[in-house]
């Protein structure tokens, strides 16, 4: 089963030349506080999440987090393009699913339309990735639902540098390489459509 650990929920190396914008946290009225769009080809890719003085996340034991996949190769207009689902999902805490950091579950995210959501949670649905406070380092997989490289657009209710400390980057492919964004949106709230 690719969805184990998931349960129903109710109720850095060297980033040289590569700006991560401010590091607000919070969400706003949207309900996310960051977002960035990411070029992937097909596979299996990691998140992951490092504890920093102790904690992870100012404290936090969960990170919210949205993504879907566009065919826009434009990361801004990506973003621009998922927000209204991302803003939806953020707004409906019914249908998050919650994933525990550290297990074999994986995360199938969905494109504008929906394709590829598992049955427990039709879009909009909300990741809470849960940190393995017993670890200094939390993982999780994600297993793209492409055919070809795409935009992955990931919405979180906390920017993403907040989750990295010595072990590097917060998000890479299957053989370890970062995947750093295309486009941010550092502290949320509205994305100007061109």
């Amino acid at each position: 089963d690719d969805h184990a650990g998931h349960d129903d929920h109710d109720d850095h190396d060297d980033h040289a030349g590569h700006d991560h914008g401010a590091h607000g946290h919070g969400s706003n009225s949207a309900g996310w506080a960051w977002a960035g769009a990411f070029r992937i080809s097909p596979g299996t890719h990691v998140w992951t999440a490092e504890k920093v003085a102790g904690s992870y996340v100012h404290g936090e034991k969960s990170i919210k987090l949205f993504y879907g996949y566009s065919n826009l190769t434009d990361g801004e207009a990506a973003i621009a393009e998922l927000e209204p689902s991302a803003q939806a999902a953020f707004s409906d805490c019914g249908k998050t699913m919650k994933v525990s950091g550290n297990t074999e579950g994986l995360l199938l995210g969905y494109d504008q339309h929906g394709a590829g959501m598992p049955a427990a949670a039709k879009p909009p649905a909300l990741y809470n990735l849960e940190f393995d406070t017993s670890s200094w380092f939390s993982v999780w997989k994600f297993k793209s639902q492409i055919a070809k490289e795409s935009t992955i657009v990931i919405f979180a209710d906390h920017p993403a540098i907040e989750l990295e400390g010595e072990a590097g980057h917060y998000f890479r492919d299957a053989a370890g390489t970062n995947i750093e964004p295309i486009h941010e949106v550092p502290d949320g709230g509205d994305v100007e459509k061109a």
